[in-house]
């Protein structure tokens, strides 16, 4: 049971490592325009202060991890998703995390068995 959880686990973190390297090529693509625009600051100020922006970032985050992988199954569900920027001097860090519940079946039903939150960190340079 627990190499099945520990296979589950790193399947998912796998999946959401992919997104993030989706997520720091599309940062690249943003900021770059902002500096050829030289509006660097306003992008951060997007970046840090609108919900929307950053809620369609997750959401395509989530989209694409569905195509990768079930985000709910009999052996596990992801929940509680989680996406946040923090900009430090030359770069912004994200952190992309989620909450794993994995499910045993016994004696004819499924119980919750363990939650594992998932978290993931990167960062992107802003400085060219």
């Amino acid at each position: 049971m627990y190499a099945s959880i520990q296979i589950n686990c790193i399947n998912v973190r796998n999946a959401i490592k992919m997104e993030m390297n989706n997520l720091a090529a599309s940062l690249y693509a943003d900021t770059y325009n902002a500096q050829r625009e030289a509006d660097l600051d306003s992008y951060f100020a997007q970046l840090y202060s609108s919900s929307t922006y950053v809620e369609a970032m997750k959401e395509r985050v989530i989209e694409e991890l569905q195509r990768k992988i079930d985000l709910s199954n009999e052996t596990y569900h992801l929940s509680n998703f989680q996406l946040e920027f923090h900009q430090k001097p030359g770069r912004i860090e994200y952190v992309c995390s989620c909450d794993a519940v994995f499910t045993i079946s016994m004696f004819g039903g499924d119980r919750p068995l363990v939650t594992q939150e998932i978290s993931l960190n990167g960062y992107h340079n802003t400085k060219y």
